[in-house]
């Protein structure tokens, strides 16, 4: 292993453009970087600011991803990117399980921007959590948990566990908004609304790969 620096560094094709600053650590095993930036025709829709990735290299010898951090202090994103020339190409179909098994010990972004072109209003949340997708689906597992920080009243959480027994995917999510500002409310095109629910779904991935039932649902609206 030895240490790195990169002042800058970019690569780009006709439709994108990836750009990294200040780069650095130990490779490649823990690496800081100061600014990462995805761009196209339109200019910049994502930015990574002092974001870190620790991970495991040896580990994929056991077929395994293991990232023990995953974090940065600012994600931004203002809008989703535009589509792709190439899009639409060699597509196989349906969705694959990764070759290896994925985990991230833990997930932080301090301070994740949408904009208004994601979530309906401009918003800033704080976002933690961590995970595994695993190839055999059983052990895979996802634990997020949101609170905003430009408002009181907004968090939310999503906990998706595999039940054996059953050979389900339950995935339980709560969510909660106060009247100004609130995402899910300018979603649904009403910015006067208070939203609080919560949602149960269970997913059979080995019947034909669609939802069977929603396993209990509760909601509260008011204007």
């Amino acid at each position: 292993f030895r240490r790195v620096l990169f002042r800058s560094w970019f690569v780009s094709s006709a439709d994108s453009r990836v750009t990294i600053t200040g780069l650095r650590g130990t490779f490649p095993v823990d690496l800081t970087v100061d600014r990462i930036e995805l761009a196209d025709k339109e200019g910049t829709w994502l930015t990574l600011e002092q974001a870190r990735l620790h991970w495991s290299p040896t580990a994929l010898l056991k077929r395994r991803l293991d990232v023990a951090t995953l974090a940065a202090v600012r994600v931004a994103v203002v809008r989703p990117p535009l589509p792709s020339g190439a899009s639409g190409q060699g597509s196989g179909g349906g969705l694959g399980l990764p070759p290896v098994d994925v985990q991230v010990g833990e997930l932080n972004v301090g301070d994740l921007h949408l904009g208004p072109a994601i979530g309906g209003v401009d918003s800033h949340w704080q976002l933690k959590g961590g995970g595994l997708l695993a190839r055999n689906i059983v052990d895979s597992r996802l634990s997020l948990d949101l609170v905003r920080n430009d408002q009181p009243d907004g968090r939310g959480a999503v906990e998706i566990r595999f039940d054996p027994g059953q050979r389900q995917v339950i995935a339980d999510v709560s969510f909660e908004e106060g009247k100004e500002n609130g995402v899910a409310a300018a979603l649904l095109g009403r910015p006067d609304l208070s939203l609080q629910w919560l949602l149960s779904l269970v997913f059979a991935p080995f019947a034909l790969n669609r939802i069977l039932y929603s396993g209990s649902k509760c909601g509260c609206v008011t204007a």
